[in-house]
């Protein structure tokens, strides 16, 4: 996930330090980024077909423990789960899913051959986080009364978002993009004694030893990040990190950037138009605000800006996020919608809903979402699936 090669760039401004140093602080947390972690002890189970309870139960006792672990250091968690994804992330998506499926694939046959054991981490590699996986994460965390949040879209930006207005005072992740939308206090590498990697770019940018960011605008910074290969948009063969840095620091502006590229790499319009759109994307990004319950963007956007990437005014934003009705928009953040489908997650009182046949079983268990906040095990056993 995130920028390759970033990270190491930024040796020399990360600090170890404990979470003891953030006592009475509010902690953004992004939430797929320990599901992703959680799940690697459950993969097998979860991808089942249908999923085991026993694994679903797992993946919450993960969370909940890091969750505890953080209160135990004075600090509020706040989750915040991922939502749909954007347009601009479809390519990148796409080619997951087929590594996912491959994963898959070779963990059946290494079990059927050697056995479970050995395919252990092709499961992992194979575990893709569903909207119903969040959902019952979140029943677990409403009883033990902890703040959360499913973004419309991406929860780098919606926690960037957060950490700009106040309403958290940094981000945990394991995620480097969170730094190109902004973040300006991210702590990585989250250990089990509670120990910490801080980086506060914004702060330390020009004290970094591997390059030199003197003179260096934020815009560039991101610049160089989308050009060494993003979510956003593939890199080009042979442009990592450092030689990114190096075109960048010599181009300066998108104009002269674009132009260098079109010229020693012979980068299509396509391309160039991806580029910009990127570029947008991690400034201007569709988020929720929870004050006034509705959508914004990251940043304001504004025509200029859309003329200095060489973009039309009438150029479509739905790249950024498309907007959402209100009502289905409040289901989504709490997480009682699927935010890809927009359908109800939940339990009706007369039976299961089950959005994108999605159905829970125990022994077959299958994907469903139990609608109250409370007692799972209740719905399943009204379903005559739980003794």
């Amino acid at each position: 996930m995130g920028v390759s090669g970033l990270l190491p760039l930024l040796r020399s401004v990360t600090t170890e330090v404990s979470l003891d140093k953030y006592r009475g602080c509010k902690a953004g947390i992004d939430a797929h980024g320990w599901m992703h972690k959680a799940g690697h002890f459950c993969a097998k189970g979860l991808l089942n077909s249908p999923p085991d309870l026993s694994a679903l139960r797992k993946l919450s006792e993960w969370i909940l423990r890091r969750i505890k672990m953080v209160q135990h250091y004075g600090i509020t968690p706040v989750l915040v789960f991922d939502g749909a994804r954007l347009p601009m992330k479809q390519t990148k998506e796409a080619s997951r899913q087929m590594s996912r499926e491959q994963s898959l694939k070779k963990a059946r046959e290494i079990e059927s051959s050697v056995g479970s054991q050995a395919a252990f981490q092709y499961y992992s590699k194979a575990l893709d986080i569903t909207p119903f996986m969040v959902w019952f994460v979140i029943q677990e965390l409403k009883k033990e009364d902890i703040d959360y949040l499913v973004a419309p879209y991406e929860a780098d930006a919606q926690l960037a978002y957060l950490e700009k207005i106040g309403e958290i005072d940094f981000v945990v992740t394991e995620d480097s993009d969170f730094l190109v939308y902004g973040c300006k206090h991210v702590l990585f590498k989250l250990d089990n004694g509670g120990n910490v990697q801080e980086i506060k770019l914004t702060q330390h940018m020009k004290e970094v030893d591997a390059v030199n960011f003197s003179g260096w605008s934020f815009e560039m910074f991101q610049m160089m990040c989308i050009l060494s290969g993003c979510d956003y948009l593939e890199g080009i063969p042979g442009l990592g990190i450092k030689k990114s840095y190096r075109l960048v620091g010599e181009c300066k502006t998108f104009d002269r950037v674009m132009r260098r590229l079109k010229f020693d790499f012979s980068v299509s319009q396509d391309y160039q138009d991806r580029f910009a759109k990127a570029l947008l994307t991690f400034r201007h990004h569709t988020v929720f605000d929870r004050k006034s319950q509705k959508l914004t963007n990251l940043s304001p956007i504004t025509e200029e800006e859309l003329v200095q990437v060489n973009l039309e005014s009438s150029t479509s934003l739905a790249f950024l996020g498309e907007d959402i009705d209100s009502n289905v928009l409040n289901e989504i953040v709490s997480g009682d919608f699927d935010p890809i489908s927009k359908i109800p997650l939940g339990f009706s009182g007369n039976g299961f809903i089950e959005p994108q046949d999605q159905v829970v079983k125990q022994e077959s268990l299958r994907q469903i979402s139990v609608r109250s906040s409370n007692h799972i095990s209740e719905a399943l056993a009204k379903q005559g699936k739980l003794s």
